[in-house]
Formats: C-alpha cells, structure tokens, sequence
C-alpha cells in the first residue's frame, strides 16, 4: 500500500480525502509557487530574529564584561572610537561610552565621526546601508593599537 500524503500543497490529495468527497481544488502552479515565496520570506524573518537575538545577547555579555574588565572596556571604547560611521549610532553609544571612561577616571567627549572605505566624503551612512555595515574585520583585541 503506498502513501499518498504530501507535504506540498496542490499536488495530489491523501486516498482517503478522495473516497470521503473532501478533495481540495488543485492550485496552479502560480499558487504553488506563491505559497512556497510566502513560506520563504516567514522562514527568512525567522532567522533574521534569531541572529537579532544573538545581537543582543552578545552586546549584553560584552559590555557587562566591559564594564568589569579593563582590557575589554579599552578594547570596546576603541570599538566605538573606531567604527561608528552612522549620527543615529553615535548618539546611541554615547551614554556607554561615557560611562565606559568614567570607570577609568577618563573624561569622556563627544564621539567624533568616523570613516571608512565605503565612505570616502565623512558624511553619514544612510540607513539602507544597515545591510552592508561592518564585518568586523580589524576588530582584534589584541592587535588593536594603543591609544
């Protein structure tokens, strides 16, 4: 006896759908096509949460182990010194950082624009450049150069 249940919709109907009269009307393949983009973009936001997830669990272990240890405030105040291209982000940061240099006795200022290869002018990224924004290359305590 073989089965003829299917995970995809449109195609045939289960043998017992067929002998109880309850056979779905066949989708075309247009519909079968829409059915599976819709399934994408949901699985595709799903992801995306997930790694915003990680952002924030991460952001939070690094900066309360920041606010702990000498080294890694050093290292995440050069972070923000370094690689904050965006107005939006820098007034984010602000706050921490200051926070960050008041630990270690250090009077904090204003965080300055910064650049990078993709922005030759200074001038801020715009927000549909979230996309392409910084891979953390460079981004090596340990090589960081002293300030």
């Amino acid at each position: 006896m073989t089965d003829d249940t299917s995970p995809f919709p449109g195609d045939k109907p289960a043998s017992n759908e067929k002998k109880q009269g309850k056979a779905k009307p066949e989708r075309t393949i247009e519909q079968q096509i829409a059915d599976y983009e819709a399934k994408l973009k949901r699985l595709k936001q799903r992801r995306e949460q997930q790694e915003t997830g990680r952002k924030i669990v991460t952001g939070a272990l690094t900066i309360e182990a920041a606010r702990r240890d000498p080294a890694t405030r050093r290292w995440l105040r050069g972070l923000y010194e370094q690689h904050l291209t965006r107005v939006k982000d820098r007034e984010r940061i602000q706050p921490l950082y200051n926070e960050l240099c008041e630990i270690d006795g250090i009077k904090p200022e204003k965080l300055k624009p910064t650049t990078d290869e993709n922005d030759s002018q200074g001038q801020d990224k715009g927000e549909s450049d979230d996309q392409n924004e910084s891979t953390g290359d460079n981004l090596d305590p340990v090589n960081k150069p002293d300030d």
